[in-house]
């Protein structure tokens, strides 16, 4: 289990693993909280770079953004319990969150237990598409109600998203719901029935990380140009597994140094392509010179 620490104040987080009998287990685990630390810097400076309007918003104890994670890769399951953020900052944190886990886990399903919030459900349908109900969780007038295998007939995560937007634009409109409820509260969503409007108080939603072009899902991660000798190493088809094993020691790092989005001809997002570079670490370069002779290792 990982936790925010003092390194990040402005970020709260907690992420678990169950790392399974997988060889590549724990270098996946730990290439994955590499980049996570990374993200969290980026959080951290952002957080010092807001106004004092919006530092109030994160509270006496500063907090910024929450994240709860649990990440199985045996089951090929990421739960995500909780993201959220209490101000406006300058960075797109679902999204960037989206990218370290397609990198790392992309043949996993991403399931939200208890989705509450319109502005993450929003996130999830517009980055990944409309991810598969399992149950939903009303709030009527005069009672709640589970739904859940055939009652969900019918019924479809765009729905609930359109009778969510409804409901506001006729009460003035979200921006207008989000300065009355104040910083640290999500906008609830809504359901229109036939008996009249209900509240969704929590659904649980499930979606692959790979993407499908029907099922209008993120491709899985593949790798278009490399400059690495793939032709001089024993086993090519295991280099992912030696840059994952470098990193977890120290001796380089794969820092990702430009993005882009990659659309359709339509201009619809269906993936992103990153730029990244493999550089040693300076205990890398020391570990180097100590271990390799000024002219090289040479074939006899």
């Amino acid at each position: 289990m990982i936790q925010g620490n003092e390194r990040w104040p402005a970020v709260r987080a907690t992420i678990r693993f169950s790392l399974g009998q997988a060889a590549d287990a724990v270098d996946r685990k730990d290439l994955f909280c590499h980049d996570l630390g990374q993200l969290f810097d980026r959080l951290q400076s952002a957080s010092e770079g807001l106004n004092e309007v919006e530092k109030a918003r994160c509270g006496l104890d500063g907090v910024a953004v929450e994240l709860v994670l649990q990440i199985d890769p045996e089951k090929r399951e990421i739960l995500l319990d909780k993201l959220f953020k209490y101000c406006d900052m300058d960075l797109h944190l679902f999204t960037e969150l989206l990218q370290i886990l397609k990198r790392h886990y992309p043949d996993c399903h991403l399931i939200v237990p208890s989705l509450q919030g319109y502005e993450l459900a929003r996130e999830i349908h517009r980055f990944l598409g409309a991810p598969d109900l399992e149950y939903v969780y009303l709030k009527g007038e005069a009672e709640e109600r589970l739904l859940m295998s055939g009652a969900l007939e019918g019924l479809s995560f765009e729905r609930i998203l359109d009778d969510t937007e409804r409901h506001y634009r006729e009460r003035g409109g979200m921006e207008r719901k989000k300065a009355e409820h104040g910083p640290g509260r999500e906008l609830s969503m809504y359901l229109q029935g036939e008996e009249g409007e209900e509240e969704v108080l929590w659904m649980r939603v499930g979606i692959g990380l790979d993407y499908d072009r029907e099922a209008r899902l993120f491709s899985n991660r593949k790798i278009e140009r490399t400059s690495v000798p793939k032709d001089r190493l024993l086993f090519p088809d295991k280099d992912e597994m030696y840059h994952f094993h470098l990193v977890s020691l120290s001796l380089i790092s794969w820092q990702i140094t430009k993005q882009e989005p990659i659309k359709d001809v339509d201009s619809l997002q269906i993936g992103s392509r990153s730029h990244s570079e493999i550089k040693l670490t300076e205990f890398g370069t020391f570990f180097a010179k100590a271990c390799i002779p000024e002219d090289g290792f040479r074939n006899k």
